[in-house]
């Protein structure tokens, strides 16, 4: 599920990007988990179109992060604002908001957020994310984000 590796162009698969976000007010990217790095999805379309941090989850199969960003993003569109220790029920399990550590925004976990806002020109001022965090899983509703705490930078 790589829209560039079914060989759409970067310009192709940024305006895809740019198409979703105009009809829906947001979209989601992400990467499958592999054996080196867990699987990782996040909005984008929040700061700009709703003035709320963009939500991410990390180490979530893709399919349920997608059904629960994707839920609580609604709920954005719909008034609902989030704040970091907000604790939030989807579809039956409990998370928790945490602010995503500014040292994934140097990074490369949000590259598809830089490259879509610097192909518009119009960087949003300020990036922000939270991270949806898995309080208590449900057992076999997703691997636990635990399994790959390893790759997210610990707190200075």
């Amino acid at each position: 599920m790589c829209a560039i590796c079914d060989g759409k162009t970067p310009e192709e698969f940024l305006a895809g990007v740019h198409e979703r976000i105009e009809r829906f007010g947001f979209t989601m990217v992400g990467v499958e988990a592999n054996p080196d790095h867990p699987s990782w999805l996040y909005t984008v379309g929040l700061v700009e179109h709703h003035d709320h941090p963009e939500l991410s989850a990390l180490g979530m199969p893709v399919r349920f992060a997608h059904a629960v960003l994707d839920e609580l993003s609604h709920r954005v569109m719909g008034g609902q604002s989030f704040q970091p220790g907000d604790d939030v029920v989807v579809r039956g399990t409990r998370f928790r908001l945490d602010d995503v550590d500014h040292r994934l925004w140097e990074g490369d976990m949000f590259n598809q957020w830089k490259e879509y806002y610097a192909w518009r020109g119009d960087m949003p001022p300020v990036p922000s994310a939270l991270e949806v965090v898995a309080r208590d899983p449900q057992p076999n509703a997703f691997s636990s984000t635990r399994t790959h705490r390893g790759h997210r930078p610990t707190s200075a």
